[in-house]
């Protein structure tokens, strides 16, 4: 409908109008802290480009992600600066690398936090780009298979959320193809499957294919599941909720996982 049948004003023209159709609203609900994760232990160094924010080591990182957890604060995200760099990164899917251990003292002392981790090559590359080169450009398949090695290295410590900021073609389905076995470092409470979102969902249900958006794509993930399956501890929770928030936040209506 256009103008002049459709006339949104009406709908703005004073603070209760407002407030009943506004549809974003911030919250702390919806932040993410992010955490700078380097090797060591008792590190805290600031990032001249960013006043305020440090790199931490995995113990200065928990003490973090528990201040931002006791302001209400309910995830963080997890990137890393490896100890050593090579060609094709392989620090980032290293089970014993800084944002796994991250992860797995994270999770270890804050079990109810989202925990993120970032995914992408730039910090673990010896040339700073997003994968493997060959002949002197990118080879997106062969940095796909190791984004899902990530991934995969990523689940195994427990992360709730991976990140994927490496923009390469067919991202999506390495990831969704990515699944791992329990981690014994897992939080205790078994993962349950939500078979449907929540209702502020429902509107997403065609099984067209997914078209992406240019926002940062999430994708939820627990130890024992692939990564396409959404899952949570308490179904028709906030935190389920939260979950399918990430999950489709990047979705345009209509599409939904193929």
């Amino acid at each position: 409908m256009q103008f002049p049948e459709y006339r949104a004003r009406r709908v703005r023209k004073n603070e209760s109008f407002r407030r009943l159709v506004r549809e974003t609203r911030l919250t702390r609900d919806g932040l993410v802290y992010p955490l700078f994760v380097v090797p060591g232990k008792g590190v805290k160094k600031e990032v001249p480009s960013m006043p305020g924010q440090y790199n931490l080591s995995v113990d200065g990182a928990v003490d973090s992600a528990r201040e931002a957890w006791d302001l209400g604060i309910p995830a963080v995200i997890l990137f890393g600066i490896p100890e050593k760099k090579d060609a094709v990164g392989s620090e980032a899917w290293d089970d014993r690398g800084v944002v796994q251990r991250a992860i797995r003292d994270l999770k270890r002392a804050l079990p109810d936090l989202l925990v993120m981790a970032d995914a992408c090559f730039c910090e673990y590359t010896d040339h700073g780009h997003c994968g493997v080169l060959t002949d002197g450009g990118l080879d997106n398949d062969a940095s796909l298979e190791n984004l899902a090695r990530t991934a995969n290295s990523y689940a195994k410590a427990g992360v709730d959320v991976v990140a994927p900021s490496g923009m390469l073609d067919g991202w999506s389905r390495p990831r969704a193809n990515t699944s791992v076995a329990p981690s014994p470092r897992a939080s205790p409470s078994a993962p349950t499957p939500c078979s449907a979102p929540p209702p502020s969902c429902r509107a997403s249900r065609s099984r067209a294919r997914p078209r992406w958006s240019a926002a940062t794509r999430c994708t939820p993930c627990r130890p024992g599941w692939s990564s396409a399956t959404p899952a949570c501890a308490t179904p028709s929770s906030s935190a389920c909720a939260r979950s399918w928030t990430f999950r489709h936040a990047a979705w345009r209506p209509g599409a939904w996982p193929p």
